[in-house]
């Protein structure tokens, strides 16, 4: 019988930030598998960020194994990982730098090396996504908040990875921008990482949710029930968040 590889695993992953005391991954362990959408949860500084920094090789472990795909995540194996896991980070000025949005978005695929015309099939494709497309030849610093994030997200979809990791995708959104990133993240085939504290939104798309607490999974299980659950709703309760 074949074995069937997670998408993504955390085997026992330890982190501190150089300088502290205090570990801010403590024993992660998890897998997920091919087309999950998995919603990270927890207070701020439980870890999360942390953690999702760990999926494409921006940290590595202090000590255990992060497995993308079935490949360590360690340095002679970054590039490889990065083709597979794209990143959207909550603040989208960490990832809009080149004078024209095209240009940004062209950006991961024209590194990948492919040619010209992939290369645009891609941008469009992306653009059309986020229904970005009537904003090809601005500038990143002359959009909204909203628009920024919708060209973030595209930039990442044009390099087509496996696993989706995104930081906050609805933080400061205003109603209508939150409904249709959301529409647009829903019609995406990926494996999705979420950190977010927008409870409906994990709900409406995400299948499982896992729960961090000081730098711990504290629970793991279906979106729907981990929400519900009374110890849960009192940890996110506590710093605001609403279940």
């Amino acid at each position: 019988m074949t074995e069937i590889i997670p998408d993504m695993e955390f085997r026992q992953v330890r982190y501190s930030y150089e300088g502290s005391r205090e570990e801010a991954l403590r024993g992660v362990d998890f897998k997920i598998g091919h087309g999950e959408k998995v919603a990270l949860l927890g207070p701020n500084g439980a870890g999360k960020s942390t953690l999702l920094l760990h999926t494409d090789g921006l940290l590595l472990p202090a000590s255990g194994e992060v497995v993308v795909c079935g490949m360590p995540v360690e340095r002679k194996t970054l590039a490889d990982v990065r083709r597979r896991v794209g990143m959207v980070f909550q603040n989208p000025d960490d990832q809009l730098f080149m004078p024209t949005v095209e240009e940004d978005v062209a950006f991961g695929p024209l590194n990948m090396g492919l040619d010209a015309g992939e290369v645009e099939m891609r941008i469009s494709a992306a653009m059309r996504a986020v229904g970005a497309e009537g904003l090809r030849k601005r500038s990143p610093m002359q959009l909204s908040g909203g628009q920024k994030r919708a060209v973030a997200l595209a930039a990442v979809l044009a390099m087509r990875p496996q696993i989706l990791v995104l930081d906050e995708p609805t933080a400061n959104l205003d109603g209508r921008t939150r409904r249709s990133l959301m529409s647009v993240l829903g019609r995406i085939d990926s494996t999705c990482i979420i950190a977010t504290h927008d409870l409906a939104m994990a709900r409406a798309l995400c299948t499982r949710a896992i729960v961090m607490d000081e730098g711990r999974v504290v629970a793991d299980g279906s979106c729907a029930e981990v929400i519900a659950d009374p110890v849960v709703a009192d940890l996110l309760g506590a710093v605001g968040i609403k279940c």
